[in-house]
């Protein structure tokens, strides 16, 4: 050869298999779908922080009042009132991530990836735990 090198002409292209593109935008939904699950329940988390933190602060906040003022109108009235408050937020948590694992459940039975933990059902329990610890704490069962 003299510097040339022999090129061969391309065959016909190639076709990726119906089936396998098929699979993977499969996959990829499944995917979509378990990400919108996770935003869903960022969602709910977000909201029952609010509902939570909301009520500690009516809680600190009538009491302060209660004690400044000197009334005692009622006297377990922010205690009510904040851990009402606190006890709708931790409920509907409970309920969110239940449903969060039921909808899993019913999604993961149509793939065959295993998804990541979900860093939001950490997050979620660690709500918990803290709220359990304000009405703890409010209730004067322990003091953190």
């Amino acid at each position: 050869m003299t510097g040339v090198e022999a090129v061969s002409e391309p065959g016909p292209a190639k076709r990726p298999d119906v089936t396998m593109l098929a699979e993977n935008r499969t996959e990829m939904g499944f995917g979509r779908t378990l990400l919108a699950l996770e935003r869903t329940l960022m969602a709910w988390i977000r909201t029952d922080l609010s509902l939570i933190s909301f009520g500690f602060t009516m809680f600190k906040f009538l009491d302060t009042m209660q004690h400044t003022s000197g009334s005692t109108v009622r006297e377990n009235a922010p205690r009510n009132i904040g851990g009402a408050l606190i006890l709708i937020g931790v409920g509907t948590l409970i309920m969110a991530m239940f449903q969060f694992k039921v909808a899993m459940k019913r999604i993961l039975v149509y793939t065959q990836t295993k998804p990541q933990t979900s860093i939001s059902m950490i997050a979620g329990f660690a709500i918990l735990l803290v709220a359990l610890a304000m009405l703890l704490n409010m209730w004067g069962i322990a003091k953190f």
